[in-house]
């Protein structure tokens, strides 16, 4: 992380999703200044692949130093 972006990073358990083996899965994220997400400052999409042990590693830019998402 800098002053300005963090990291969200995470795995997914691809035996628990209806899905071909192998296959890509789209993951959403979003980060929000409340823990009801009704105030989302960035939202977004990536892709979890089988080659990177299903890990989603998501970096928003551009966030106010010093706050608390």
């Amino acid at each position: 992380p800098t002053a300005d972006s963090v990291v969200l990073w995470t795995r997914i358990a691809p035996q628990a999703l209806p899905m071909a083996p192998g296959a890509a899965v789209e993951v959403h994220w979003e980060l929000a200044h409340d823990a009801a997400f009704a105030h989302v400052v960035q939202r977004g999409r990536v892709q979890a692949l089988a080659e990177l042990g299903w890990s989603v590693h998501a970096e928003p830019q551009g966030l106010a130093p010093n706050q608390h998402y």
